[in-house]
């Protein structure tokens, strides 16, 4: 079970099914000042995590119920807690176990034959170097179950499968396009499946295209507002070629139309820089008439397909200018 350490010293959860590891761990941070405490499995681990939300968590990967790289897939991707840094220490010293731990979210890796020193400089620097939480200070703790555990693992894996799907899908679309502005009415499309947008929009920014896919009625004077404060999000990107004039304008009313009575007026507007080899090479726009219309779950989806949609959009940009350098 778990043990408070000292009591002074910032808090570190140290994680591991050998009882030999844990006490020679625990003995190192304690004599240096640290206040310690265990846990046995990846259950166990994030339930003290959530208990006593310690400054670094130290944690092996082969461990019982669950693993270390899912412990710190569910911690790094939880907003309240994705702050606190996490040390891989483990007996596994491949290529692929290093590349998976850095991409589950571990800061750093060490390998179990680790001298005292070495543990307490990692240690050091993690603790110096953490960002701050962008919560209250002290964060409330959450007593819970061995049955919620699995819940946030299962919830988190089905939402990785959702993300997954959805880049695959953004992907496949480079491979059927035959220019920019039927690439970005299917890009909008696919976005619709999980946004409820009332206007989107998608932006070359050098060349200055923008296609435009409202969804319902939507008046003109909305539309206009969105082309509006596109064409001035794009003159606001760093480093982009800045063509004078209006942005030529594409409209798609595949399920939408654009009329010219009043509807009800936009409330939320938000737009994202797509970059392509460190290049801002476009620009996405999405409008609702609802007030605060999309989350923080909805705008990290978005941000995790920036990357295969501005690869849409570089590919059309380059057929678009193949296409006017051969006509």
């Amino acid at each position: 079970m778990s043990k408070e350490g000292g009591m002074e010293g910032d808090l570190i959860l140290v994680a591991d099914d050998s009882p030999t590891l844990v006490r020679i761990v625990s003995e190192v941070l304690s004599n240096e000042g640290y206040r310690v405490l265990t846990a046995a499995d990846g259950v166990e681990t994030v339930q003290q995590f959530y208990a006593h939300r310690p400054d670094l968590l130290i944690t092996d990967i082969a461990m019982p119920k669950l693993s270390g790289y899912l412990v710190c897939r569910l911690i790094k991707e939880d907003w309240s807690a994705s702050h606190v840094p996490i040390l891989m220490l483990t007996a596994r010293d491949s290529a692929t176990d290093r590349y998976w731990a850095t991409k589950s979210g571990a800061e750093r890796y060490l390998t179990k034959d680790f001298g005292p020193d070495d543990l307490l400089a990692v240690v050091a620097e993690l603790i110096r170097d953490r960002q701050p939480s962008t919560l209250s200070p002290v964060s409330a703790p959450q007593h819970l179950s061995e049955g919620s555990v699995l819940t946030r693992v299962c919830e988190m894996l089905d939402r990785k499968l959702f993300e997954t799907t959805l880049v695959n899908e953004i992907g496949e679309l480079a491979s059927n396009l035959s220019d920019f502005a039927e690439a970005a009415d299917a890009a909008l499309s696919v976005l619709s499946n999980f946004l409820e947008y009332t206007i989107g929009a998608l932006a070359l920014a050098d060349e200055r295209i923008l296609a435009i896919r409202p969804v319902g009625d939507v008046s003109r004077a909305n539309v206009a507002g969105v082309v509006e404060q596109m064409d001035e999000a794009m003159g606001n990107l760093p480093n982009v070629a800045h063509t004078e004039g209006d942005a030529a304008v594409v409209t798609f009313e595949s399920v939408g139309r654009v009329v010219e009575e009043e509807t009800d007026r936009l409330q939320t507007f938000v737009s994202m820089p797509l970059r392509s080899g460190g290049n801002i090479i476009g620009l996405l726009g999405l409008a609702s008439t609802k007030a605060n219309a999309f989350g923080e779950t909805e705008l990290a989806t978005v941000r995790i397909i920036e990357h295969p949609l501005a690869g849409l959009v570089n590919t059309a940009r380059l057929y678009e200018r193949i296409a006017t350098a051969t006509t």
